[in-house]
């Protein structure tokens, strides 16, 4: 993958010159930072959804995020670790490795940690499309993030 940054305001967020493509080779993706923590490899977006790779290192724990106007599916391709999801009440610690599939719903607050030894890797489908750093609202979780 190349290692071109975003150089647009709003890290959490697609380049606005990077959306409504119908094809992203690896070498044309460009890297965010999400408000939790995690690097963002952006790929495609269009007007109903956007995707990208999550990608966090051995180690790592994310900053508890509350998502407040979308929904979220992530598929571990790579990984171990586990995922805490806080929907209606219902509080859940899913553990997850490679092939590990779940939905963060609108409204939930969401926190994640790398237990492994290596990368942990998640293709991750927004919708609608991410619309930036006012998207999510910081919380407290389980964990204290690194």
């Amino acid at each position: 993958m190349n290692e071109k940054h975003s150089d647009h305001a709003d890290k959490t967020k697609m380049p606005s010159s990077e959306t409504l493509k119908q094809v992203c080779q690896p070498e044309e993706r460009v890297l965010g930072r999400a408000d939790d923590g995690s690097v963002m490899e952006f790929m495609l977006q269009t007007e109903h959804g956007n995707t990208y790779l999550c990608r966090f290192p051995p180690g790592f724990i994310s900053h508890a995020a509350i998502q407040l106007c979308t929904e979220e599916i992530w598929y571990f391709i790579q990984g171990e670790g586990v995922f805490w999801i806080k929907h209606e009440g219902i509080e859940r610690h899913v553990p997850f490795n490679a092939g590990t599939a779940l939905h963060a719903p609108c409204g939930g607050a969401m926190q994640f940690r790398n237990n492994g030894q290596t990368e942990a890797v998640a293709h991750v489908v927004t919708m609608p499309p991410w619309p930036g750093s006012d998207g999510a609202k910081l919380t407290k979780g389980p964990w204290e993030s690194v």
